[in-house]
């Protein structure tokens, strides 16, 4: 999988980036083809952290999910948004 991943008022650390690439990187089995993930974090107010994921698939389909937590916990927000973006794959191939 090719992976961008930029951070919006923070940097990302390798161990941030390591387990993002991990659990996008899970993804990859409901595609034939390789897809492009674009992972965005960023911090709002009072400590909210963001995580912003998009998948494109090679035909063009697009899968996107921007989930936060309030807690400060960014692995937080990236496993809601993962977990979404994989109910919304599962919903789309059953139709």
């Amino acid at each position: 999988m090719k992976f961008t991943i930029t951070g919006k008022k923070l940097e990302v650390s390798e161990d941030l980036r390591a387990y993002a690439e991990k659990k996008v990187g899970k993804l990859e089995k409901f595609f034939k083809e390789e897809p492009e993930a674009s992972v965005t974090f960023s911090v709002e107010k009072k400590n909210r952290c963001v995580a912003e994921i998009m998948l494109r698939g090679a035909n063009g389909t697009l899968f996107r999910a921007v989930c936060e937590d309030p807690d400060g916990d960014m692995r937080g927000a990236i496993d809601e948004a993962t977990a979404q973006i994989e109910r919304k794959i599962r919903t789309n191939t059953v139709s």
